[in-house]
């Protein structure tokens, strides 16, 4: 920090910053709920693109793939703002913003806009945020009510102004999907619950280099805005190198502990935004993002406007798709995804960028690489007990077959051999289990056979030189 010097004199709520991704929610997601260029489960196809010579990427390089609206607000996908400007056009988010105070040349900022690359200040921010927890309508903020002077005689009143913005409707389905990012699969999930039960929608935001963090967003009592960062944070030593505020959201972690001292200090009752009556519920097809018919197998239930309901789905095919070949999967094939084919979501049919979504040809062929399945070790059970060997083997997925044969050499019911040591897992295993019942024989070294009886009495000795008692299958006559 050399040579830096400490602006006791600046107002931080009143100075510009660049907001990053909290920007999305006024830039793109409001005007384009607004003008019905998008709904809640318009689906985008979030991947490296190019718009010219403009190439924005999202942070980490993750991409979405197919995503839906609300699922990109959750990862804050930031190509799939990018397209979104781009359908709406840059004029329309320029007059949505305008409404909320927030004056840009639309056209200066270009597509970039849609990722907050024009400066604003906190209370902007704070104030277009709160439109959105007003069910929609813009309130010129303020610092006072009014001054009165020693007599009690008012000097200047403020002269707070009302903006219809947003419908109550699609404000409330921009809440809905501003409480995405406050999730588990979200950017803060550190603060899951912070609130307790208390519902809260917002937006974290990043700038180039993590140099500006931010978070806005409100709850059923208040809205704010937060930004996090050094007064200089571009050039702060004056050599032109950056100040990075990397990690867990700065921002967010001054937002919600206040949020959270009105909470208590004030004892507010918890509470959740209230749905107006006029929201409809749909089912929808996960593969277009539209309403789901009969044929749809993947479905969810999301939330519209009675003027903004998408149409019905116009078909597709879904097929299970092994990984490793790209081929129609068998049932042998552990890693695969399901796949669907012969349709291209609408925001994709009129790209005016790079690569766009092609149809993909249907696969014919089904994989060749996992054509069984895969052997694993079949538990030994020669010499066990019949009992014990078939539930050894049930248990580890096997089928049991059993034979039957005679060895006077062995006990009755033990099994005399099994027919595989590896086999694929649910395949059948057969073992030869010994039915003779009669007196054990052993075999000694000159090649006499001892005959014992069963209680060990009494013993009889042949003496053939040339022949042993041979085992008698099941079935076989030895004479």
């Amino acid at each position: 920090m050399k040579n830096h010097q400490i602006h006791f004199g600046l107002n931080r709520g009143l100075s510009t910053r660049q907001p990053g991704s909290s920007f999305k929610p006024l830039a793109t997601i409001g005007p384009g709920l607004e003008n019905k260029v998008i709904n809640a489960s318009t689906l985008f196809y979030d991947t490296p693109t190019s718009f010219g010579n403009y190439k924005p990427h999202n942070d980490n390089n993750s991409y979405g793939g197919i995503t839906s609206i609300r699922n990109a607000i959750v990862h804050s996908y930031n190509v799939t703002e990018v397209k979104l400007l781009s359908i709406m056009g840059l004029q329309k988010s320029q007059e949505f913003l305008a409404k909320v105070g927030i004056d840009v040349d639309a056209n200066e900022a270009g597509l970039s806009l849609a990722l907050g690359s024009k400066s604003v200040t906190p209370v902007q921010m704070a104030a277009g945020f709160a439109m959105i927890a007003n069910k929609g309508v813009y309130i010129t903020p303020t610092f006072y009510t009014k001054v009165e002077d020693q007599d009690g005689n008012t000097v200047i009143e403020a002269k707070q102004e009302k903006t219809r913005v947003m419908s109550e409707e699609n404000a409330y389905i921009e809440t809905s999907i501003l409480q995405g990012p406050i999730s588990a699969q979200g950017t803060a999930p550190t603060f899951v619950g912070y609130l307790g039960n208390m519902d809260v929608a917002g937006k974290t935001g990043t700038s180039d280099a993590a140099v500006d963090r931010w978070f806005c967003g409100f709850t059923p009592y208040y809205a704010a805005a937060c930004w996090y960062g050094a007064d200089d944070g571009y050039n702060y030593d004056g050599n032109g190198d950056r100040m990075s505020f990397w990690g867990t959201n700065p921002a967010a972690s001054i937002w919600f502990p206040v949020m959270k001292s009105i909470q208590t200090r004030l004892n507010l009752e918890t509470k959740k935004f209230e749905k107006p009556s006029s929201i409809v519920i749909l089912k929808i097809c996960r593969v277009t993002g539209k309403k789901a018919t009969d044929n749809c197998k993947d479905t969810y239930s999301e939330i519209f406007t009675k003027d903004n309901e998408p149409a019905n789905c116009d078909g597709h095919q879904t097929l299970t798709i092994c990984k490793e070949s790209n081929k129609i999967a068998t049932e042998f094939c552990k890693e695969t995804e399901e796949k669907s084919f012969g349709t291209v979501i609408d925001t994709e049919k009129n790209a005016n960028w790079s690569p766009a979504q092609k149809i993909e040809d249907i696969p014919i062929e089904t994989c060749d690489i996992h054509t069984q399945a895969e052997e694993i070790d079949v538990p030994n059970v020669v010499g066990k007990d019949e009992a014990i060997a078939t539930t050894l083997l049930k248990n580890e997925g096997f089928t049991v077959k059993v034979l039957k044969d005679n060895d006077k050499t062995k006990a009755k019911g033990v099994v005399l051999k099994q027919s595989s040591t590896k086999a694929p897992k649910g395949s059948e295993i057969t073992i030869t289990v010994n039915q003779y019942s009669g007196p054990i024989s052993s075999e000694n070294t000159t090649g006499e056979t001892t005959t014992s009886n069963t209680t060990n009495t009494n013993s009889t000795t042949t003496n053939p030189t040339t022949n042993s008692t041979p085992s008698t299958p099941e079935n076989t006559v030895v004479s």
